[in-house]
């Protein structure tokens, strides 16, 4: 349990601020861009009709499905679901990685506790981080839809398309936890967490001029997207099911090079 605390203090700033950034830009897609497109209407349409389609297709733009508050979210999550993904790996890097970093592995992997037992409370720091850090999103996403449109009544829709940044972070954080433990050295936490979410966002962009489905797995971004909700009213079953199928080989596979590694000569 001190071993849980003890990270979970050591993250919790970083999550206030990553927690607080993702807020803020969720408010300026809502309460600042949102009403624009609502009032421009037709002319912004005109306008962006003037871009060229690969460009509106590659940053998740459709002009059929941006008015109403639900679909214009779903858009906003191309740039709140990507900074949720960086910030997943972030904070599961920086707590599993913590040791390496220090270059004092061998401290806590001779104290009176199981390697198993450590690798559980850092998992379980992980998932207090995000699971904190989401309650409070969900609670300003849902104030915001109903500020934004009147009448406007909670579904099972709502429940999934808030829910989306908080499975796809379970994704990015089984990511980081297995490349924390398979890489010998990590020199910044940052570095890793950044050039995974671009790498994410360009593999989505890419497979949006693509157009295949099933490409759509080598897109970690796209598992959870809102848009699928807006349209089908669901996620999408088979992405789902392969994301459920990562997290879990992701943390077993960690799990395992975590309680069989030798510690690296410092």
């Amino acid at each position: 349990m001190n071993i849980y605390l003890f990270e979970l203090k050591k993250i919790l700033k970083t999550c206030f601020w990553w927690t607080f950034s993702i807020i803020i830009t969720l408010i300026v897609f809502m309460i600042v861009v949102y009403p624009v497109f609502q009032d421009g209407g037709e002319e912004l349409v005109e306008l962006f009709k003037n871009f060229p389609p690969e460009f509106l297709t590659a940053f998740g733009f459709d002009l059929d499905n941006l008015f109403g508050v639900e679909p214009f979210y779903a858009f906003s999550f191309t740039y709140i679901g990507l900074m949720s993904a960086i910030m997943a790996v972030s904070i599961s890097v920086d707590i599993f990685s913590r040791e390496k970093r220090s270059k004092c592995m061998d401290f806590i992997l001779t104290k009176p506790i199981g390697r198993i037992q450590i690798y559980m409370y850092k998992l379980a720091t992980c998932m207090t981080a995000l699971i904190l850090s989401n309650l409070i999103y969900i609670i300003c996403t849902i104030i915001i839809f109903f500020v934004n449109e009147e009448g406007y009544k909670f579904t099972f829709d709502t429940l999934q398309i808030v829910l989306a940044p908080f499975f796809t972070q379970l994704v990015f954080m089984s990511f980081g936890i297995l490349i924390s433990i398979i890489f010998r050295k990590i020199r910044s936490v940052s570095v890793v967490a950044t050039s995974f979410g671009i790498i994410a966002f360009i593999l989505s962009a890419i497979m949006n001029l693509l157009e295949k489905e099933y490409l759509y797995f080598l897109a970690p971004l796209k598992y959870f997207e809102p848009s699928y909700v807006v349209q089908d009213g669901a996620f999408d079953t088979k992405l789902v099911v392969f994301a459920i199928f990562l997290i879990v080989m992701s943390i077993f596979l960690s799990m395992k090079k975590y309680c069989s590694e030798d510690i690296a000569s410092v």
